[in-house]
Formats: structure tokens, sequence, C-alpha cells
């Protein structure tokens, strides 16, 4: 008797494949709902029911409980029993010294809203190889960046510690000079000056962009030790010989290739003999293919060339040969809280 042929089973739902990006696309819209609701904003204040948050955002119970489940199931809450409450990691950033969380949402909404539109358009950037917001062009970066890097201060400012205690050994103490190069809001250096009450920091950035970084100097009692450099990173004399760290806190991405590697040659003049260049971005594995944590700056170069005429995310090695090019004679990985870790690049 002739065996039943066994029924072969797919390794993969093909119709799942094709309807998961649909439904990944609706995670943005339920968490811009949930700001525009305040349930965000009230659970700062600490865990609460349904029906709490429901009577809060004057809204009804069964929507506001299905919204909440969504944002348990994509794992921006938490749920215990009837309570829902803020991850750690969020409570964490919103906790950060000189953070606002109505502020911070707002903004957020602001420029998730902003995505969105622009990403509606991206076959169109596809076709013609035109941003549909060119964001580093002077004018433009001064508008869209000054709500933006007060958002990122605080995600930024924890990866920032994390970095300035594995590094501390060198710039925890004594006098150290450090170069912000497009500082935003400043979170990098700023967790350098706050560790290190002899560190001495240069800011560069744009006018506007600046008044951020000031104000955040002075929430953090450290004012006196920052000098703001205005401009345009790529016009900006930075000097020579004059620092013992250069930040480039994700610059590279929005600059791409060509205005990264004059960059690096920029900040190794800058640098004194031995200083350190320290880089944080998305980086793409190798092959790009998304492997190792490198999925989601495959998909932020997308972003790059939505939103500029030449950004892109690269891989660790293209930053390592264009620093070599460059001058630096070595560099390392070292790994922080963040997407990606920060990459190090010895003069």
């Amino acid at each position: 008797m002739a065996q039943a042929a066994k029924a072969s089973v797919p390794k993969e739902n093909a119709l799942g494949s094709a309807v998961q990006p649909l439904f990944a696309a609706l995670i943005t819209q339920t968490t811009a709902s949930a700001v525009q609701l305040g349930l965000f904003q009230r659970l700062v204040k600490g865990p609460a029911t349904a029906r709490a948050l429901a009577r809060t955002a004057g809204a009804k119970e069964r929507g506001v409980t299905m919204l909440l489940d969504a944002l348990v199931a994509t794992g921006q809450l938490e749920r215990t029993d009837s309570l829902y409450r803020l991850p750690a990691a969020m409570q964490s950033v919103l906790e950060v010294p000189g953070v606002d969380p109505e502020t911070y949402f707002a903004d957020w909404l602001e420029h998730a809203t902003a995505l969105v539109a622009s990403w509606s358009k991206l076959a169109d950037v596809i076709r013609t190889g035109e941003p549909v917001n060119n964001i580093v062009e002077p004018s433009a970066a001064q508008q869209f960046f000054v709500s933006l890097v007060r958002m990122l201060f605080p995600g930024n400012y924890l990866t920032a510690r994390a970095l300035f205690e594995k590094t501390k050994g060198r710039f925890g103490r004594g006098e150290v000079d450090i170069l912000d190069v497009a500082c935003g809001a400043a979170p990098w250096s700023m967790a350098f000056a706050v560790g290190n009450r002899a560190a001495r920091v240069t800011a560069v950035d744009f006018p506007p962009v600046l008044d951020v970084a000031m104000e955040f100097a002075r929430i953090y009692g450290v004012e006196e030790r920052f000098s703001f450099l205005p401009g345009d990173i790529g016009e900006v004399d930075l000097g020579k010989g004059e620092f013992d760290l250069a930040l480039l806190g994700h610059i590279c991405h929005s600059e791409g290739e060509r205005r990264t590697r004059r960059l690096f040659r920029k900040t190794y003049r800058a640098l004194k003999p031995g200083g350190t260049m320290a880089i944080a971005d998305f980086v793409a594995d190798d092959q790009r293919r998304g492997k190792d944590g490198g999925g989601f700056a495959i998909l932020f170069a997308l972003n790059m060339l939505v939103h500029t005429p030449e950004g892109a995310t690269f891989t660790y090695p293209q930053y390592r040969a264009w620093a070599k090019e460059a001058g630096y004679r070595r560099s390392e990985l070292v790994a922080v809280p963040a997407p990606s870790p920060m990459m190090l690049f010895y003069k």
C-alpha cells in the first residue's frame, strides 16, 4: 500500500508576511492616539486602570482598554492585573532633569505626524531622487531641529552617561577639552561635563539650536564651562589640536558619505595628539541584511532618503575606512544602551 504523502508545512506564512507590514504601520497611529488622549502623560504620575484613564481622557472605556492593550502588546506599556504602567525605560527617560513630560510628548506627536506625512511620499522620492524636506539645508534645519533635539535629549543623555562611565578612566577627571559637533541640546557633552567638573565644552550648531543647548547647560549647572560656536558644521572652523574628545552624536547619517568624510578630517585636525573621536549613530550590519541589530539602521536609511539629499546609514567597516583615511590609527566599539554601539576612533 502506498504511503500517503505528508503535507508540507511552509516555514513562513505568506499571507502573514504580506499583512504584517501593513499592521506594523499602524503602531505609530496607536501611539499618537495615546499621546493625543493624554494617556502616557497621565501614567507618568503612576499606574492606573483603564477606567481611570478613560475618565481622565474624557473617552469611552471600551476603546481606551483596547488601545492600552495594544500598547502593552507592542511593548510600550506594561500591565499587572488591571493596572497599566510605563515601562522602566520610558519612565527613566521622562525623569531626566530638565525634561517636561507634556513638552516631550507634544514634540513627539509633532514629529511623528510630520514623519508619517513625509513617508507617504516615499515612492515619489525614489522616482525623483529629491527629498520631501531637506532638513540639512540651513534655514530648514534651524526650524526642524529645535523641538526635535529637545525631545531627543533624555534618551541620548542616558546613553552618553553610559559612555562616560566606560571612558571615565580617560575623561572622568582633570581638565578635558571637548568638542561637541552638531550638538543639538548637547546631551553627549552634558554627560561628560556633569561627570567631570573640570571638563570644558565647545558646542557647535545653528544659533536657534544652541539656545536649547544653553537652556540645558543652565539646568545642569555647567553653563560656565560651555562655549557656543554658532554655524554650519561644514563651514565653521573647528580649530587645530585643541580638543581631547570630539563627539559626533547622530550627525553622520544626515551628512552622508561625502560630508562625513570631510567632517572626519576636520575633527582629526581639531583633536590633540592622542585625542578621541566618539560617534553615536544607527550602524547597519556589514552585509546590510538587518542582522545583529542592524535592521533599524537599514530602515532609517530610507528616512534619510526622504529628508536629505545625501544622507544614509553606514556600516562599521565604512566608518573605520573613512577614519583611517582621515588619519585615525585605531578604533573600537563600546556597548551602550542604544540601538548601536558607540564607535571610538583614536588619533
